[in-house]
């Protein structure tokens, strides 16, 4: 006994000291604690319930209190998570509610009607969600939906849409400088990054780019939590929202799970598998420590299909090529109550992807698309202490890394063998160039001969690059086809190149910090919270725009790494990491008064770059040595502060009616893309001509000031409906501006500059209906409005839109990511034991689950052209045909089903199941060509000029098309199409 007491000492000082060590290594980005209210009800005569038991417990933990005489409850500064609730009053028939959702920053609100013993046993409560001012999905609800990551599960709310990154119109979607893996979101009608996400507490929203690129099991997740709107000011890192994903706890029994999905096995599919594996439980030795570990494998030949891949492509393949994506996820957590009051959580979640992107112009050459690779990982500690009834506090910290490389599809991260060299016989190095696009500027060529030649009529050695060269011996005479009258005598050497892609891209960073938090209940009618959190980053950054071409300070930056690419931190001034810092306090106060509740929280924000910015954007080079960038000309940026104020305001007639408003001012940095300078490409870069839009680390922060205002009514004790109504309007948001420097040797440029305008607004009805104890169904819509000031896209693939017919560029238009009308719809069935219909004594249906959902939105917005020639890979100046964005794509619609059936075998539980997307198999256009509208035809072969390149080129090249067959070819871009029908089966074992 003393033995187990010694090792159980041991292993709790080990685990005191583990989080002790990251507490103070890291960085906070979550508030800690959430409360719960409710109020319990004589069903048949709808009079308070005095007196009666109400239990909160997780883990073995247990709180306890009663109902006053108007039949009220509460739960002060709970620590986040999923509880289970319990309420008994004599009389009656026991209630409880599983997965009963905690937020932070927020209040979880529960209604209950109390049946008398004996009766129906049929009791409504509010559903899971029900949380003031967010939306909260429990494990139960990911699995059994027809979804697989928790993006897909925030599609489901009104006032999310999505936006593609690798359609054919990339070059158009300057938001979207990264592609992205996952579809890429727009909450509230924000821009991509206008949200966070956080894990555990760990802010994953990588800061360099604002983009998210982590994955999550869904196996691992226990909570998570979407506020929008005049959301908390105690936990949130995004103008529009927040989006926070809690791990699951270990349970006081050991039990595991083992799931497959794969689409190989019913119809015709496209290569897609989940390998997943969970085990929780008791820490071994350790009385009051429990564990919990996911591990997720990943593999799609096909990650996001077309239907349109087997009547398009040459050899009809049912899969678009070198689309695969090949990840791993592990998730751990481990829980120790010390005492009831005191506990530490550490948690650790790290993924990682590998991908491949199909891009259209590579089918020739589809080797050498795109390949990226996405490192994440986070590790967080917290300890709770609850002091008293009243009081708790919190310390938490994080450390997070996020990690990208992208290039290309073969040589990918050997940078160094990006540069095509050729050693000559004498030793000497010669760059050869990177072949290009075909002799139509249609495709990148497969292939092409470089041939090598000696002239022993000149000293040294000299070499052709000839698109038709004829493969030669060694001493054969040939005629120069560059120069018809000249006459070489050669040694040859002859091979084959395929063009690279040419961009690399690796960068990488990190985040440690603490935050601290306190939440205090001050009288029977206030609860107070104040905290504070403190980050610092590092950022290395590295970018060859070409990397075939080697080093030049004209087309690399870096900074936190050398010129090579390597880690390093002796690169100079011009070179140096950058550490970004933030400190944030925060107070938040909640009054509560019989129906009434009144939140006000108030955050403040110091932000420090620690960069440099040019003293004189006119005059770069005017206060140092001329004609050269130094550190004369340029000044240290000063920190800034910001202040972000929100309040929030319910009342409940009869807990029946709710009405609520809510008010708030937000405010959220850049990229950090957009701030940090290399300053040698700067200074090389600055009198090229060459049009890129330079960082300017002037840049601070952009507003968003939001309202909204809503109405609750429960119907009947089976229904209910929501109203809402939202106004967002985001300042000082990022656009491009051009210098016209007094420098003569300088050309005009482009800096990041703020001081564009963006609105959104909608209205939002909810309806959500238990039919009968099995039967539940819901229905959103949602119809928005999201328009602003328009910033010129430009870019050297685009050299700049023309605007022959005037129309202004800076005035209020749709965004191209805005969908006016947004449905969403579901049906769930679920049968338990002994349910359903009966045959022979048996019931062949119970313990069936059906879960259907369905969704239908507008189309998004685009920019009517003028005849161009689009589907070229050179540079074009299109024009518009009309008002900016003032045409739209189709609706687009989906159908999604899940049906699965518990069995239980020898005493383990094996659920197969079915999951089906788009079930309707309907054809949705993802992107269209901004002259015709079409997906599939840009009306330029149509066109007079069209018909004389048909004419002149009527023979087949080397991949033997002619002109016109390889033109329909590529405009017929499969990623013009939304993804076909895809069918899963499923198997997952429970013990």
């Amino acid at each position: 006994m003393i033995e187990q007491r010694c090792t159980r000492l041991v292993i709790g000082t080990l685990l005191l000291s583990l989080a002790t060590i990251v507490l103070m290594a890291g960085s906070g980005i979550s508030a800690t604690f959430g409360d719960v209210e409710g109020r319990v009800v004589d069903g048949s005569t709808g009079k308070p319930l005095d007196g009666a038991t109400i239990s909160l417990e997780t883990r073995g933990l247990r709180r306890e209190t009663v109902t006053d005489s108007l039949g009220r409850y509460q739960f002060d500064n709970v620590v986040t998570g999923q509880y289970r609730l319990a309420v008994t009053a004599v009389g009656f028939n026991s209630l409880v509610v599983e997965h009963l959702p905690i937020v932070a920053g927020f209040t979880t609100y529960r209604f209950h009607l109390m049946t008398r013993s004996g009766g129906d046993g049929f009791q409504q409560g509010q559903p899971i969600g029900s949380v003031d001012g967010a939306t909260v999905y429990s494990t139960d609800d990911i699995v059994r939906l027809p979804v697989r990551s928790f993006t897909d599960v925030l599609l489901l709310q009104p006032t999310v849409t999505e936006s593609r990154s690798n359609a054919i119109q990339l070059r158009e979607i300057q938001a979207a400088s990264e592609p992205q893996n996952a579809p890429q979101l727009h909450v509230l009608g924000g821009r991509l990054w206008d949200h966070g996400y956080s894990i555990n507490g760990v802010n994953f929203t990588e800061p360099i780019s604002r983009s998210y690129t982590a994955s999550v099991s869904p196996h691992a997740i226990d909570q998570l939590a979407f506020s929008a709107g005049t959301h908390s000011v105690t936990s949130y890192n995004g103008n529009a929202g927040a989006i926070e994903v809690l791990t699951r706890p270990g349970g006081e029994q050991y039990s595991g799970m083992v799931e497959v999905v794969t689409d190989n096995t019913v119809g015709s599919g496209y290569d897609q598998n989940y390998y997943t594996v969970r085990l929780s439980g008791p820490i071994p030795l350790l009385d009051k420590g429990l564990f919990m570990g996911t591990v997720e494998r990943r593999w799609m030949r096909d990650r996001n299909p077309s239907p349109k891949s087997q009547e398009v492509l040459p050899g009809s393949p049912d899969k678009l090529p070198n689309n695969w994506q090949s990840g791993w996820s592990y998730h751990g957590r481990a829980d120790y109550d010390f005492t009831d009051d005191l506990s530490v959580t550490l948690t650790g979640d790290k993924s990682t992807d590998e991908w491949s992107e199909y891009r259209h112009a590579y089918l020739f050459n589809i080797d050498h698309t795109p390949r990226y690779k996405d490192d994440n990982l986070g590790l967080s500690a917290r300890l709770a202490y609850r002091a008293n009834d009243n009081v708790s506090f919190s310390i938490s910290s994080t450390y997070r890394e996020t990690e990208r490389i992208q290039g290309d599809g073969v040589v990918f991260d050997d940078y160094e063998a990006y540069e095509r060299k050729f050693v000559w016989p004498d030793g000497e190095v010669d760059d050869i160039v990177n072949p290009g696009y075909d002799s139509y500027d249609l495709f990148w060529t497969d292939s092409e001969d470089f041939t090598v030649v000696a002239n022993p009529d000149t000293t040294g050695w000299d070499y052709s690059y000839w698109l038709d060269t004829v493969i030669v011996d060694d001493d054969t005479t040939f005629s120069n086809p560059l120069d018809s009258a000249a006459v070489i005598f050669v040694d040859s050497v002859t091979t084959a190149l395929s063009p690279y892609w040419g961009g690399y891209l690796h960068r990488k960073s990190s985040t440690v910090g603490v935050s601290g938090e306190i939440g205090a209940r001050i009288g029977q009618y206030m609860i107070a919270r104040a905290g504070f959190e403190y980050s610092r980053h590092t950022l290395r950054y590295f970018e060859n725009l070409d990397a075939t071409k080697g080093y030049s300070e004209l087309r690399v930056i870096h900074y936190g790494y050398d010129s090579l690419g390597r880690e390093s931190e002796d690169e100079g001034w011009q070179h140096e990491t950058k550490h970004p810092t933030c400190l944030a306090l925060y107070f938040q106060d909640r009054m509560s008064y019989r129906g009434f509740a009144l939140t006000a929280g108030l955050r403040w924000e110091r932000f420090d770059y620690k960069g440099q910015l040019v003293r004189d954007y006119l005059n770069p080079y005017g206060f140092g040595e001329p004609g050269v960038m130094d550190q004369a000309d340029l000044i240290e940026t000063s920190s800034f502060s910001k202040f972000s104020p929100s309040v929030r305001a319910s009342y409940r007639f009869f807990d029946r009616l709710r009405v609520h408003a809510g008010f708030g001012i937000y405010h959220q940095l850049p990229p950090f893309r957009q701030v940090y300078n290399d300053w040698s490409f700067f200074e090389a870069r600055v009198t090229s001509g060459a049009y890129f839009a330079f960082p300017f680390a002037g840049l601070t922060t952009s507003k968003s000031m939001q309202v909204d205002a809503g109405i609750s009514v429960r119907i009947c004790d089976r229904a209910s409906v929501d109203l809402s109504a939202f106004w967002r309007k985001l300042t000082d948001e990022n656009g491009i501006a051009t210098f016209d420097s007094v420098d003569n040797s300088i050309r005009s440029y482009s800096i990041y500059l703020s001081g564009l305008e963006s609105r959104s607004k909608g209205l939002t009805a909810r309806i959500e209906s238990r039919i009968t104890a099995e039967l539940r169904a819901s229905f959103a819509y949602s119809l928005s409005r999201v328009d602003g000031d328009y910033n010129v896209a430009a870019s050297s693939y685009v050299i700049n839109w023309s605007n022959p017919t005037g129309t202004p560029w800076y005035s209020s238009v749709p965004r191209n990511y805005d969908r006016r009308h947004n449905f969403v719809g579901n049906l769930a069935w679920k049968l338990g034991k002994q349910q359903g219909p009966q045959v022979g004594g048996i019931h062949p249906l119970e313990r069936f689950r059906l879960n259907l959902v369905a969704r239908l939105s507008s189309g998004q917005p685009y920019t009517p052209s003028a005849l161009y020639d689009p589907a070229t890979e050179g540079a074009v100046r299109p024009g518009p045909a009309g008002p900016i964005n003032s045409e739209r794509m189709d609706w687009i619609s989906t159908v999604d089903l899940k049906v699965e059936k518990r069995l239980t075998i020898s005493g383990l539980q094996v659920v197969p199941f079915l999951w089906i997307k788009n079930l309707l198999n309907t054809e949705n256009i993802a992107d269209v060509w901004r002259v015709t509208g079409e997906p599939d035809s840009t009306g330029y072969l149509e066109s007079e000029y069209g018909q004389i390149i048909i004419e002149n080129h009527p023979d087949p090249d080397e991949t033997g098309l002619n002109y016109e067959q390889k033109y329909r070819l590529k405009q017929a871009n499969p990623q013009n199409y939304g993804p076909p029908r895809q069918i899963y089966f499923g198997l997952r074992a429970e013990f």
